[in-house]
Order: structure tokens, then C-alpha cells, then sequence
């Protein structure tokens, strides 16, 4: 079985740690761990970027094709993390375990209530089979003596749901419980595949484990609260004529991080709306407190191609002192009664600097690239690095110096910036040997945009390159030589 991304950095973080303890001086080049790691070359290399952009390593030098690294204070930790994970998902597992034998509970007792003859009347019936077959492979296999079950402990954790928003199941008894099909179809629907990761002992990450704990206590509060109220809820019952059908609604940000002072987009999925009703957004800090609200008319919302879709966008600027860097936030999103919620958090990291070769000669071409997720600050248009105050670029040879080079980003939501800088042969008596561009003889340092930078540089030139957002600097040392064939062995 193939590890997957986070296992294989796991097992990165695990060999660098060791090398650590060995010797805290010590870094790796990203081919030996690669090797001693028994992972795939050109994947190390890329996990050992993304590692560096989220601070789990620290790029240390390069030479060549070669990067050097060593775990940081916050690799460790997130190693000792790990060591935590067995505990995590027992409760994990005991937490679901609650859950799951007080909903077939609240089925049997309240079904039981109103039909005695239940379990053939009153649950679909691909559930019932499917269950019935369980039951018979279950007590097939075994002989020896054991407790017989009853069929609703056979009820796959996908079939709550069915069982609960059946017309006349949820008509007659769950939406008394519940009162919104479509948000405890949704709530179950969460809850799934982090069943299914535990019950193929799957290690849950932070954002499952929380929305395990926190579904389940809105699930339970539902049913518990039923429970203390139930004789006022049963008479009150009398007077509702007819369950209300309520809309679905989903939401999502654009993003899973976010750099300080971005560009928000959020966006709901309705597809049926309620004729007067908006579609209302808030987002709060951890704390609780609201940050912002926004609200769409769905029916004069002018974006089509959204709309044809059941999407509504909107969006806003992390402009105030409201937003800090490793807080988590929650958007919501109402429509009439019903609602839902995504998360997110901020970050600061620092950038990766690269070029396209570690050797050029006289009359080349440089391609210069940085990743820097932090500079990304609109996730739907491209944007420019290198000139602005969170992102400072500076090339420098023994002849010449370009401040501010503007790099442009490859896409939208890329976070990877390039420009092209072409070299100009300087002699030691003084002469030039100009670069041609496009039949233009170009003799003199110049250039601030991602394709018309050109830098004097001599015959054997040491290239100091720097990029610094306001988290932390990149540098890069590239040469240069009059000609390639003249390179020492």
C-alpha cells in the first residue's frame, strides 16, 4: 500500500530528527533523504518545499541541483504530535461509539412507540436487508456460544440517515427530534467518512477530530433536549399540521490557509432558494466574536454562471486589526433556517527562492522563480512580487544591481512567481558584450518588470540574490561565466 503525502513527511521529519540528535549542526541534502528514506527523488523534492513553506524544515544552503535541510522546533513538535494520534482516535472511537448506540436507541424506542411491528413497517427496505444479512453472516461464522444482537445493531452508520428523513418516520416522530431534515441528513453525512477512517484505524487530522466532537454534541443536545421535553413536544405536535421542506445550503471559503491582509471568497451552494429570504454570511474568530457579515439577495444576485449553478459569492478584504496569524475562523452561512459552516486559519510563511540553473554563461537567459504563499493575496486574479513592502527583491553581481524586480504570478492562486533576466558580458579592460533582445543591443543594467531585466555581470561572477516578505528572507548564489567550456573540473 502507497504511503500517502502526510505519511511520507512524517517519515521525513522522523530521519532528520534523527539526524539532529546525532549532530544539531548537521543538515541533509534532499537526494540522501530521499534515498535513506526509500521515497521517490523528484516527490522528496517537492514535499521538502512544501515542508519549508509550512515550517516544519529549514532550507539551510543549496548547491547546484542539491538543497540542504534540518528539522526545526516546529517539526519536532509535530513528530511529538504524532506520538499523541493512538490516544486521539481511542477517544475518537469512544466518541463515535456514544453516538451511534444513542441514535439506534432513539430509532427502536420511538419506531417501537408508534408500531410495534417497526423493524418490517417502518425501516426502508434495502436497510432491512442489508441489515437481515449482517445478523445471518455474523452468527454464521461463529461456534461458540455468544449474545445474540438485535437487528438495529447491524444498521450501517450510512443508513441513519435513511431511516430518520423517511417521509413518514421523520413526519411522524424525527422532526420533532431533529426539527431540519436536511441538517441532520448533512450532519451524518460529515460524520461518515470520519467513521469510516476510524474504523479502518485511519489517523484523523485536527479539522476531523473537531468536527467529529462538535457534530456529535449538536446531535446529541438535539436528542437529549427531545427526551427532557418530550411530553411538552407530544402535545405540541397536535398542532403541527404539516413539516416544513427546508433548503439545503453548503459554504465554503477559497481557501484551507490564508496570509494576513487576503482577499476573502466565500461561497454558498443553494440549489432551491426561499422567494425573500437572503443568504447570509458571517465569519468569527475562535473566540466567537463576529468579524464580518454580508448578505445576498439570491434574487437579484447578478453573476449567472454562478447562479445557474446554485453558487453565491461574496467576498471581503482582511482590512482591520481583527485577523492574526495561527487563528482559526469559522464562516456560517444562513438561509431561512437552515445554515452551515467551513473553517480556516492564518498563517505566515516564508518564501522559496529558485532559479532555473546554478551556472549561466554570457548572453543567457535566467529564469528566476519564488513561491510565497503570503504574497498570494487575491486567490482569483494573478499578482506581482518583488516591489511591494511584503516582498522585496534584490539581484546583485560584481557589475551591477537590480532592486525591486517585479516577478509575475504563473496563475490565479498559484503562489509561484517568475520573471527572465538576461546577462551582459563585461571584460576586464571595461568592454561589453551587450545582450541581443530581439535585435536591440542591450549594454546596461536595467529593468524592473518579470521580462525586460538585464544585469552587467563579469567574467567569473557570483550572483547574491534575496527575496524577504514580512516572515522571513530566501537567498540564492547563481553564477555566471563568460563561457560554459571554461568551467574548472
Amino acid at each position: 500500500m502507497s504511503l500517502s503525502d502526510k505519511e511520507k513527511q512524517m517519515k521525513i521529519l522522523d530521519y532528520l530528527n534523527k539526524k539532529f540528535k546525532e549532530n544539531p549542526e548537521y543538515d541533509v541534502d534532499d537526494e540522501t533523504i530521499a534515498k535513506e528514506c526509500n521515497l521517490d527523488v523528484k516527490e522528496v523534492k517537492g514535499l521538502c518545499i512544501l515542508m519549508e513553506q509550512d515550517n516544519l524544515i529549514d532550507h539551510t544552503t543549496s548547491a547546484g541541483q542539491f538543497r540542504f535541510y534540518k528539522i526545526n522546533s516546529t517539526g519536532k513538535k509535530e513528530l511529538e504530535k504524532t506520538e499523541k494520534v493512538d490516544d486521539l482516535n481511542t477517544q475518537s472511537y469512544v466518541i463515535l461509539k456514544n453516538l451511534e448506540q444513542i441514535i439506534r436507541k432513539l430509532i427502536e424506542q420511538e419506531l417501537s412507540e408508534i408500531n410495534k411491528n417497526w423493524w418490517k413497517q417502518l425501516i426502508p427496505g434495502d436497510v432491512k436487508q442489508d441489515a437481515e444479512g449482517r445478523k445471518n453472516d455474523d452468527e454464521s461464522r461463529k461456534d461458540w456460544n455468544f449474545k445474540k444482537q438485535s437487528l438495529i445493531n447491524y444498521i450501517d452508520f450510512t443508513e441513519y440517515a435513511k431511516i430518520i428523513i423517511m417521509k413518514n418516520n421523520w413526519n411522524d416522530v424525527f422532526q420533532y427530534v431533529f426539527r431540519d431534515k436536511n441538517k441532520i441528513d448533512s450532519k451524518l453525512k460529515e460524520i461518515e467518512p470520519i467513521r469510516n477512517a476510524i474504523s479502518h484505524t485511519r489517523d484523523l487530522d485536527a479539522t476531523e477530530e473537531r468536527q467529529l466532537k462538535f457534530y456529535s454534541e449538536e446531535i446529541l443536545r438535539s436528542i437529549s433536549y427531545y427526551y427532557d421535553n418530550k411530553e411538552t413536544i407530544l402535545k405540541d405536535k397536535l398542532r403541527i399540521k404539516k413539516p416544513i421542506s427546508l433548503p439545503q445550503i453548503s459554504v465554503a471559503f477559497d481557501r484551507i490557509v490564508y496570509p494576513l491582509h487576503s482577499t476573502v471568497y466565500m461561497r454558498a451552494n443553494m440549489p432551491e432558494v426561499i422567494s425573500g429570504e437572503p443568504i447570509i454570511f458571517q465569519v468569527f474568530n475562535s473566540k466567537g466574536k463576529l468579524l464580518v457579515e454580508k448578505q445576498i439577495d439570491p434574487e437579484k444576485y447578478d453573476n449567472e454562471e454562478l447562479k445557474s449553478a446554485g453558487l453565491y459569492q461574496t467576498s471581503f478584504i482582511m482590512d482591520d486589526d481583527g485577523w492574526e496569524v495561527g487563528e482559526e475562523y469559522v464562516v456560517i452561512a444562513k438561509h431561512s433556517t437552515t445554515e452551515a459552516q467551513d473553517f480556516t486559519r492564518i498563517d505566515a510563511r516564508k518564501p522559496v527562492l529558485q532559479s532555473d540553473k546554478s551556472v549561466y554563461a554570457w548572453g543567457s537567459d535566467m529564469i528566476l522563480t519564488v513561491i510565497d504563499p503570503d504574497a498570494d493575496k487575491d486567490n482569483q486574479v494573478p499578482e506581482i512580487v518583488g516591489d511591494r513592502n511584503d516582498s522585496k527583491l534584490i539581484i546583485q553581481s560584481s557589475k551591477g544591481k537590480i532592486e525591486n524586480y517585479r516577478l509575475k504570478e504563473t496563475g490565479n492562486g498559484t503562489a509561484i512567481f517568475q520573471g527572465i533576466l538576461g546577462f551582459i558580458g563585461v571584460n576586464d579592460d571595461g568592454t561589453k558584450e551587450p545582450y541581443d533582445f530581439e535585435g536591440k543591443a542591450i549594454s546596461k543594467t536595467q529593468g524592473n518588470e518579470y521580462d525586460d531585466g538585464f544585469l552587467e555581470v563579469s567574467q567569473y561572477d557570483e550572483l547574491k540574490i534575496t527575496y524577504e516578505n514580512a516572515t522571513g528572507k530566501a537567498e540564492l548564489t547563481v553564477f555566471v561565466i563568460k563561457n560554459l567550456e571554461n568551467i574548472p573540473k
